[in-house]
């Protein structure tokens, strides 16, 4: 069976990806105005622990979804530590970093020298105790606010066809920048050492945007941009996924 090729577009049946945008200075000038002082909410989508190879899209009625599509207008890495083990509730962590380089908090300081962020510090003796994810800001057409699609560690930093490191190596190398394209995220199998399973992102290319589609986007982001890289990391980000 041929092996599929996942730096390829993929057709889907779908003939609208974004939410109806104006013209970006209507764009810049509402949010400006309304935003003066203020940070929107972003929803929260989540990877499925157990395994479990449906989205949970947000909103009045949760649904779910076999994948997500839209257009990514920001990602970065971060780190969480939790000095005590999550009880419920939505908390925030003892000591985070949302460059992925200096933590706020107990500890603090550097996070590479961390022993928090060392392999063998995570419970009885695995992972990191402090937890690395990637944020992904993924705009679809439910609304000009992206969600927020936070990856573990081994959706994160995998190293596997489709993860988004890969992802993005093989845009850069067709010259093409991210909020320039929609983009299709999927969910596929794998087992931890235990033969626990659990579910970890692929991302492929769908479409390219036009010019006049590339303007609205690149507006809306830089004018969200503050809100997406401040966001305050909770405990509803980083659920107890099986795979480590």
């Amino acid at each position: 069976m041929a092996k599929e090729k996942i730096d390829t577009k993929e057709i889907v049946p779908q003939t609208s990806y974004l939410p109806a945008l104006p013209d970006p200075k209507v764009i810049s000038e509402v949010l400006e105005k309304n935003l003066e002082g203020l940070s929107p909410s972003f929803e929260v989508i989540k990877i499925p622990t157990g395994g479990g190879l449906s989205w949970a899209i947000p909103g009045d009625e949760e649904r779910l979804e076999k994948e997500i599509v839209g257009v990514i207008l920001d990602h970065y890495k971060c780190r969480a530590y939790w000095s005590e083990k999550y009880s419920g509730g939505n908390l925030p962590p003892g000591c985070s970093s949302l460059n992925g380089l200096v933590g706020q908090g107990d500890p603090g300081g550097e996070c590479e020298k961390c022993p928090h962020s060392q392999w063998g510090s995570g419970k009885e003796g695995r992972g990191k105790a402090c937890k690395e994810m990637h944020r992904v800001y993924l705009l679809t057409e439910d609304s000009i606010f992206p969600y927020l699609v936070t990856l573990p560690p081994t959706s994160g930093y995998g190293k596997y066809e489709g993860s988004i490191s890969s992802y993005m190596v093989r845009l850069g190398g067709k010259l093409k920048s991210y909020d320039g394209v929609v983009s299709k995220i999927k969910l596929i199998e794998d087992k931890n050492r235990d033969g626990i399973k659990f579910a970890k992102a692929q991302f492929f290319r769908v479409a390219d945007l036009n010019a006049e589609e590339v303007a609205k986007v690149s507006v809306l982001a830089a004018k969200l941009k503050s809100a997406m890289r401040q966001k305050p990391i909770e405990s509803e980000e980083t659920e107890k996924v099986e795979e480590e």
